[in-house]
């Protein structure tokens, strides 16, 4: 991957949406929405020069990646937007044709960016320009190794939806690097920096030995719940699992003491293992399935940038991860190891169909992180873990 732009010239942070495109106060609803229109001559006269923004030299598949250059990172009441995420992993599947039926389904519901609805979103503009220059002037990796300084002790916030970005927009570009996917790459670290929020805990009593080393878990089956860890929740995941890991009293302690393994691959692996067997047999509401889906895709997400860092930071960041596991263990799950889940009634290859089919967004990233992660799951696992949330959707 070389660390310069694409020729291609980018729209301003302010940049209108695509003519075809009406932009309302709370929602973004496509007139006629860009990927489907069709490409302009490109010769003769009055040939127009650019499509949504960008030259007529842009390749069709990185058209979801311009579809979303000008809309807000999150939609309703604070909701992470899915959409850049969802496109990646379809591509990732080999189902690229499902993308444009995905698009129709979800942008409907988006918006633009405009600051009198995002205030707490104002900075992303400047955010994202500025990441867009370190990724001209530093290369991907030089601008991650700067940008994860901003936001990796805080990785968490969001339901993890920051770094979930970043991760997809990292593969988004190992397949082609192109000026969109470039751009989309900026806006997820502007986006995981805007929403960090590092976890506060107790600190040790000044009495208080340190814990012995244990595994990683070792550490998610001996750590006690919150009090309300089975109690129906209301809110954001995040403000959840940040009130009761500050009012946690040994997960400090239990963080410092974790000994993660001396390979960084297999931490990453650790990590992501660690995370699907708590969603496979954690004693939790059947709400907090849901919650408890985004740690697996969130760990994979921190195992997959550790990747593009050098040592000292790869070290940090799959400890901060850890750290934010043990934080969704106490906040939502009861006793662990506590029962398997269901045996699915499909394959797993069967689930990732089902999946597709669905174009539910969690379905889709869920599908694609257990079938690419190196997480140590046999195929059982995998279809089990699957189903654990297609089921879901199914209804009772």
């Amino acid at each position: 991957m070389n660390g310069g732009w694409s020729a291609h010239e980018l729209p301003t942070d302010d940049a209108a949406p695509p003519r075809s495109c009406a932009r309302t106060r709370r929602r973004f609803t496509p007139a006629r929405p860009p990927w489907k229109h069709r490409r302009p001559p490109t010769s003769g006269a009055g040939v127009a020069t650019t499509f949504a923004g960008y030259p007529l030299e842009v390749d069709p598949v990185d058209q979801p990646w311009i579809a979303v250059a000008a809309l807000s990172p999150e939609y309703g009441d604070a909701l992470s937007d899915h959409t850049p995420m969802v496109a990646e992993s379809l591509e990732r599947l080999g189902r690229p044709d499902r993308i444009a039926a995905y698009l129709e389904k979800t942008l409907p519901k988006r918006r633009a960016l405009v600051d009198e609805t995002d205030p707490e979103l104002a900075d992303f503009g400047r955010l994202r320009a500025e990441a867009e220059k370190d990724l001209e002037q530093l290369a991907v990796r030089g601008a991650l190794e700067r940008w994860v300084d901003r936001w990796g002790d805080g990785l968490s916030g969001a339901a993890f939806h920051g770094a979930l970005r970043v991760a997809h927009a990292l593969r988004a570009l190992e397949r082609r690097d192109s000026a969109p996917r470039r751009r989309e790459l900026a806006g997820a670290l502007a986006y995981a920096t805007l929403r960090r929020a590092p976890l506060q805990t107790e600190s040790p009593a000044s009495n208080e030995s340190p814990a012995k080393p244990t595994t990683l878990l070792e550490t998610l089956s001996v750590l006690e719940p919150d009090p309300d860890a089975l109690v129906g929740r209301s809110g954001l995941i995040s403000t959840a699992v940040a009130a009761r890991a500050a009012r946690h009293p040994t997960l400090a302690s239990r963080a410092r003491s974790l000994a993660l393994p001396d390979d960084d691959a297999q931490s990453a692996r650790e990590l992501v293992h660690a995370a699907a067997e708590l969603f496979l047999s954690g004693e939790m509401l059947s709400g907090s399935v849901f919650t408890l889906l985004h740690a697996v895709t969130g760990m994979a997400a921190v195992a997959r940038i550790s990747r593009e860092l050098p040592l000292p930071k790869r070290d940090a960041l799959l400890r901060q991860g850890a750290h934010a596991l043990l934080a969704m263990r106490v906040a939502f799950v009861g006793r662990f190891p506590f029962a398997s889940a269901p045996a699915a009634p499909r394959s797993f290859d069967e689930g990732v169909k089902r999946a597709i089919e669905t174009l539910d967004d969690h379905a889709v990233k869920l599908a694609v992180t257990l079938r690419d992660a190196d997480a140590g799951l046999d195929e059982r696992a995998r279809a089990d873990a699957l189903d654990r949330w297609l089921s879901r959707l199914a209804g009772p």
